[in-house]
């Protein structure tokens, strides 16, 4: 049985200036997705209904699960509102160390004082309690950290303005996670080595040694501001790395019990925390980035009922050896341009879920379409809304 799972991150507006912009799909778009799903007789279910159905073997008929990954405030204040006004509800990934801290129900569309400019961000509990009560959105894990972690001893890059290693100041300011794409957000330490690394859960940490790091942001906070400007400032920072690394001697690498160990308590401090703070069970599991290892999913199952799964692990779907389901997941129908991610509307979304539950003719008009979007985005290039 083929039940479809459609993964969503971010609805609303898309900030150019966020570096994973293309997770945002326009709220317009979302909203003719799930008119279409509503005319055309789907139904939505949540994480028990789904694995009840793979467990049992029932068919649920016309059915979809809508999943949100990482817990972005737009999905209280955008996503919700659609998801009710279609009689549909969603499950929504969350990390713990990612939500915000501030206390009571923002204003969603359409109420008094809402702000479309104002909704980037991240959930915070009150907002994952009111959706869990009305039920048009349940809360499951994401672990804690989704991050990235310094895997090996190789430099690769320098921690500068305008990277793309924002979770290098994630790691730094934990305590200033939740504010990472507002105004609060923490952005520093430049010219800290950025080391080959990998998804947090995906491998064993490599810890360099000790004051390196310090030694290459005291050079760079004596710099002034065109430092990153110049065409050389790489190659500088390269020969003060070097310089640093040699007296400061080797790193070393997280033992393998070590790294057991954290993959254990992010699962199971994640599913403990979201279970206290919203009286409820959690049961299923998404791994952050997709990020994982044979030992990491073998540790889920023994706090989860199911996981979902990346893309390159789709071969896996179905329960493994240890009685855990593992949910293979549709990207949320889109088509990447040479200017960016578009996300067409209803009708192909429609051709997407025809085309996975194997329906040939749908394949064909979905690539037609995707075509036909890449031409018109070449033709007339302009942002979405």
């Amino acid at each position: 049985m083929r039940i479809p799972s459609i993964m969503y991150h971010s609805v609303g507006t898309p900030d150019p200036g966020w570096i994973w912009s293309h997770l945002t799909i326009p709220v317009r778009r979302f909203e003719s997705q799930m008119r279409w799903l509503s005319r055309n007789g789907y139904h939505t279910l949540t994480c028990e209904e789904y694995l009840h159905c793979m467990k049992e073997g029932a068919s649920p008929g016309k059915a979809v699960l809508l999943t949100f990954d990482d817990g972005y405030l737009d999905n209280w204040t955008h996503a919700a509102p659609v998801l009710e006004r279609y009689g549909f509800c969603g499950t929504i990934f969350v990390n713990p160390e990612f939500a915000d801290p501030s206390e009571g129900c923002r204003p969603r569309m359409g109420e008094p004082g809402f702000d479309p400019a104002r909704c980037m961000g991240f959930l915070n509990w009150d907002e994952m309690r009111a959706m869990e009560r009305s039920g048009v959105m349940e809360i499951q894990s994401h672990a804690m950290t989704h991050t990235w972690y310094f895997s090996g001893p190789s430099v690769v890059d320098f921690h500068h303005p305008g990277d793309a290693y924002p979770w290098m100041d994630w790691n730094s300011r934990p305590d200033l996670k939740w504010a990472s794409l507002g105004p609060e957000a923490h952005r520093g330490g430049w010219g800290a080595p950025v080391f080959e690394h990998a998804k947090s859960l995906a491998a064993p940490r490599y810890f360099p040694p000790e004051g390196v790091r310090e030694r290459l942001e005291t050079f760079c906070a004596q710099q002034d501001e065109s430092f990153f400007t110049s065409s050389y400032w790489r190659s500088t920072l390269s020969a003060v790395y070097e310089d640093a690394a040699r007296d400061a001697g080797p790193g070393r690498m997280e033992t393998e019990q070590e790294y057991l160990e954290r993959v254990r308590w992010e699962l199971r401090e994640s599913k403990a925390i979201i279970e206290e703070k919203l009286g409820k069970r959690v049961d299923v599991l998404c791994w952050p980035g997709g990020g994982n290892s044979a030992e990491a999913m073998k540790i889920s199952a023994e706090y989860y009922a199911a996981t979902t799964l990346p893309s390159s692990q789709r071969h896996l779907a179905g329960f493994d050896e240890y009685g855990c389901y593992r949910m293979a997941r549709i990207g949320a129908p889109s088509v990447e341009t040479s200017r960016g991610v578009v996300y067409p509307g209803g009708l192909y979304a429609g051709l997407v879920l025809r085309e996975y539950g194997g329906d040939m003719l749908a394949r064909t008009l979905r690539r037609a379409g995707k075509a036909m979007v890449l031409l018109t985005s070449y033709l007339f290039p302009q942002t979405q809304s």
